[in-house]
């Protein structure tokens, strides 16, 4: 199913968010990686504080954890939160929620200078529109509803109400799962993007047609439709605004996505993951979508 959750997660934050892996927008990181994050330079060593992205390795922020050791000080140092020595499920997703909102934060900060023209420290509408390629020329009723969609978004995340976004409202712009008001109103823009009843919730209909583009591809059409039983959480028939609301910050995806991880090294199926079977399943970790969430972009967390 996580196929149709990344397909559906560009669908809907194409101009909100850069492009992260697997399905959350992630931003590609321009800050030096700690050493035990286990990536590797050209020549194989281990990066440490000191050595910054070099040589175009920035390229290759997808690369694989150079060593078992980097992995499991990972899992020990930064995702054990409670320092028990057991992951949880819960422990894996927090991390990657908050890994994802970090590197949304740098992205931010790079926005800030680049389309901060006059230098104010904020972002006007007008500069956002430059900023993200507005084209207020193209009439078209898709582009006008995805312009007042960004608009609105763009008022919500103006705490202040001052017409302007700070660095702190410009990263509840483009990460609004970090700000309820933010998220509300851009989950209800999407959702009235797919919505083509106007009822305020979706079918599974629309569902299926938005994600399965092709109607001839059954395999689509029947991982959307079982996608859509997954999101529909009382059952009545419908994607509500509060239901799309996990799928729209991706939260649902990484959900699914750690319990699969966390299925994988859990030798013992007690629910959490010791270092030990960390160390034991570790080469069938590498190849699995969650090392990606880790292992790319920013790894100050």
């Amino acid at each position: 199913s996580s196929d149709i959750v990344v397909c559906h997660f560009f669908t809907v934050m194409k101009l909100s968010l850069i492009v992260f892996i697997a399905g959350i927008g992630q931003a590609a990181a321009q800050t030096d990686l700690e050493e035990d994050s286990g990536y590797v330079k050209q020549d194989g060593d281990i990066l440490g504080d000191e050595d910054g992205l070099e040589n175009g390795d920035e390229e290759d922020m997808g690369a694989e954890p150079a060593t078992k050791e980097g992995f499991l000080a990972m899992m020990t140092k930064k995702i054990d939160g409670d320092s028990d020595g057991k992951v949880t499920h819960k422990e894996l997703v927090d991390h990657a929620m908050e890994k994802n909102k970090l590197d949304m934060t740098i992205s931010t900060d790079e926005d800030l200078q680049e389309w901060d023209t006059n230098k104010d420290g904020k972002i006007s509408w007008d500069e956002l529109k430059v900023g993200m390629a507005i084209d207020e020329e193209d009439t078209s009723p898709e582009s006008q509803m995805e312009q007042d969609n960004m608009h609105r978004k763009f008022l919500a995340a103006d705490g202040d109400s001052d017409g302007l976004l700070g660095k702190e409202e410009l990263n509840h712009f483009f990460f609004p799962a970090g700000n309820e008001k933010v998220l509300s109103v851009d989950t209800e823009n999407e959702l009235r993007i797919l919505d083509k009843d106007d009822d305020g919730k979706l079918t599974k209909a629309e569902f299926i047609g938005e994600f399965a583009v092709d109607q001839d591809d059954a395999e689509a059409a029947a991982k959307a439709e079982a996608e859509f039983e997954q999101l529909d959480v009382n059952q009545d028939g419908f994607i509500d605004v509060h239901e799309f609301k996990d799928l729209h910050t991706g939260i649902h995806y990484v959900k699914h996505t750690m319990k699969e991880f966390l299925d994988l090294l859990d030798g013992n199926k007690d629910g959490h993951v010791t270092p030990e079977e960390a160390e034991t399943h570790f080469d069938e970790a590498t190849d699995h979508e969650a090392m990606h969430l880790w292992f790319s972009g920013n790894d100050e967390l």
